[in-house]
């Protein structure tokens, strides 16, 4: 299912329309319940995806490609948010336009320096990204929380049909659940708090790589999971694995980096994805309790302290070491799958 920030897609490969907001329940749940042998004096998982939000469709698709399927496979009902900006794109073309002539004149040099200039380099883009790409950046965060807040957008007309008219259609009882890749964290940020006040049984939020800042997730979902105990996991890469990160060329690190140092109000703005940032939010704040954090390459899910009531029997080392690839890990969806069955 394709949503758009304030109402359903009309446009692009994939679109909803309201109908189908109203099919996707009446016809393709209630198909999966019987399917799964789920009656309507029982409960099922529903669990919303949401893709990062500098994702282009082609990318969103092939994503999609893989989540819907999986989680199907595991009986939880997947509903996948796609919205479009493919921003990164462009920002990291304008980047490489205004790097061209510098990087030809210092080429030589960097290469004979290249640890010493390294950060310098990284410095000097953050300072040229700023300007362009912190607009860009600001209205996908306008369009991620309009998401959950519009009433009349595509995700908020599910969750009114999830609510609504269920019972009506003989549907049983719907455990929701919520994962988000990347900027996807600050859209549930925003919907997590519309389905809690909406009288949802919110069991599980998955977040992976998350963009979304500490203090945003601090006075949104943060706050209104305290009242739910809803069991929450952050999955994110090592520090040392995003400052290593090449797929943000011409910039020498992570995406998260990029949006922490230039696209955000303040130079090193917290994020939580970020795991300098992620270890002291935990530590502190009262959402940290409800935390399961894993990171990427090479955790090992069965010796994480915070792993109580997850089955790691079948657990296998994180391998990711890049933002885009963390939610394609086979251990990141195995530990998605276990937090749902298990909340």
């Amino acid at each position: 299912m394709l949503i758009w920030p304030e109402h359903t897609s009309r446009r692009g490969r994939f679109r909803t329309q309201p109908e189908d907001v109203d099919a996707l329940v009446r016809i393709h749940l209630a198909e999966a319940c019987r399917r799964w042998g789920i009656g309507r004096d029982q409960a099922v998982d529903v669990a919303v995806y949401a893709h990062g939000g500098l994702t282009d469709e082609d990318a969103a698709a092939v994503s999609a490609r893989q989540w819907v399927p999986m989680l199907y496979d595991q009986r939880i009902f997947p509903v996948f948010l796609m919205w479009e900006t493919g921003a990164l794109r462009t920002i990291s073309n304008m980047i490489e336009d205004h790097l061209a002539p510098l990087d030809q004149r210092a080429a030589g040099r960097l290469q004979q320096l290249r640890e010493r200039w390294k950060e310098w380099w990284n410095q000097r883009v953050e300072s040229i990204a700023r300007p362009l790409g912190r607009p860009l950046w600001r209205e996908m965060k306008e369009n991620a929380a309009k998401i959950g807040n519009n009433p009349a957008s595509g995700a908020r007309m599910l969750l009114d049909v999830l609510r609504g008219k269920a019972r009506e259609y003989g549907l049983p009882r719907v455990r929701l659940h919520l994962v988000g890749h990347s900027a996807g964290s600050i859209v549930h940020a925003h919907l997590g708090v519309a389905a809690i006040r909406a009288g949802f049984d919110l069991r599980s939020v998955s977040l992976i790589a998350p963009a979304v800042r500490v203090d945003e997730f601090d006075r949104t979902l943060g706050q209104a999971v305290l009242r739910t105990g809803t069991r929450m996991l952050v999955a994110h890469l090592t520090d040392a694995a995003e400052r290593a990160d090449p797929t943000c060329r011409p910039y020498g690190h992570s995406l998260l980096y990029l949006v922490s140092r230039a696209f955000e109000d303040h130079r090193e703005t917290p994020l939580l994805g970020l795991e300098r940032d992620l270890v002291p939010a935990r530590a502190t704040l009262p959402w940290g309790a409800q935390m399961l954090a894993v990171a990427s390459p090479q955790t090992a899910i069965a010796r994480l302290p915070s792993a109580q009531g997850v089955d790691t029997r079948c657990s296998r080392p994180t391998e990711a070491t890049t933002h885009g690839s963390l939610d394609d890990d086979p251990a990141v969806h195995h530990l998605v799958v276990q937090l749902i069955r298990k909340s």
